[in-house]
């Protein structure tokens, strides 16, 4: 998958200083990055092993970059029969879609491709260009009838809320294997399984964007999705601007705002995964009327020079050295 988004090597510190003798923990790699799970569980190994394999059979029906998967036959077909899986996340996607005005879209794969951002071999299009491959896209292009998907013209990328989505299903398969505390980092996109082992809530790292090696700050969480998108994840520099890997998929360009990350934190990781990039597309102020609408989700907005906008409800959960502005 094509896009990576990271929170903090931190996260591991969190991880590691939390955990005991009773902890077992993988490392694996899939999804175009590195992946940290732990949990405690008296057959931890097995159960990190049948994880793996859960993301690891996503990874091969989710890779557009494998003309062998599932996702990349059905852009090539431009039609056909797809998996419960494949048809989960259309699903998904569409729900962020629809309620954030188009801020999420999964068809921007065209646009990715001009921008140069799955070989690496960045440009900057022209305008013409850009009008031209946004008639490529569009979610309203795609129709689907139970299994039966019909992209109408258009491509599929899953990259924006594919590790959110294997986040879920290895979390429900935890809970379903009476595991009571796990936390996984897959690619930055965390997932806090119940409380840390001697009951506190796990505590994870949010990155300072200006220099992620840093932290803006911490959140404690339990059985809750953590998952930043951010301008330092993926970009380049042409000439004097700075580009990067969040496209606005009415313009085709980055959006026009002053942010550097956006983290949200709810219930579901699919759906956070693909907030995270709608909340930027949008812009704090229309972030803003969502989250009003929607108060079982959470956020944290961080600008081009360090200010910290948060959510009412991480007021008592979120630590920073930064002021702090709440979103009431």
């Amino acid at each position: 998958m094509r896009y990576v988004k990271l929170i903090t090597p931190l996260i591991l510190c969190f991880l590691l200083c939390s955990c005991s003798e009773e902890a077992h923990y993988k490392q694996i790699f899939a999804m175009d990055t590195v992946m940290d799970l732990a949990v405690y569980s008296d057959v931890g190994e097995e159960l990190l092993n049948e994880a793996s394999d859960i993301i690891f059979s996503l990874d091969s029906m989710l890779d557009r970059s494998d003309p062998n998967s599932e996702v990349s036959k059905l852009n090539a077909s431009g039609s056909g029969t797809v998996s419960e899986d494949i048809r989960a996340l259309i699903d998904y996607s569409a729900e962020v879609y629809y309620q954030t005005d188009g801020s999420f879209d999964i068809t921007v794969a065209p646009l990715m491709e001009l921008w140069g951002f799955y070989t690496k071999e960045y440009r900057v299009p022209s305008d013409s260009e850009i009008q031209s491959v946004l008639e490529k896209t569009g979610f309203e292009k795609i129709s689907a009838d139970g299994s039966e998907v019909n992209l109408n013209g258009t491509e599929l990328d899953f990259g924006g809320i594919a590790k959110g989505y294997a986040a879920d299903q290895v979390a429900s398969f935890l809970r379903g294997s009476s595991v009571e505390s796990a936390m996984l980092s897959l690619g930055g996109n965390v997932y806090a399984l119940g409380t840390k082992h001697g009951g506190d809530p796990w505590r994870v790292a949010i990155a300072d964007p200006s220099d992620p090696s840093g932290t803006a700050g911490t959140v404690e969480v339990s059985d809750k999705a953590v998952i930043t998108s951010g301008t330092y994840q993926r970009n380049f520099t042409s000439g004097s601007s700075f580009y990067h890997h969040i496209i606005d998929p009415k313009t085709g360009k980055n959006p026009e705002n002053e942010l550097s990350s956006v983290t949200v934190i709810g219930d579901n990781s699919a759906v956070c995964d693909a907030l995270s990039t709608a909340f930027f597309v949008m812009g704090i102020d229309r972030a803003a009327e969502y989250l009003r609408e929607h108060t079982e989700i959470n956020a944290i907005f961080i600008d081009k020079n360090g200010n910290i906008t948060i959510t009412a409800g991480l007021e008592d959960i979120f630590e920073s050295e930064n002021s702090l502005d709440i979103i009431a």
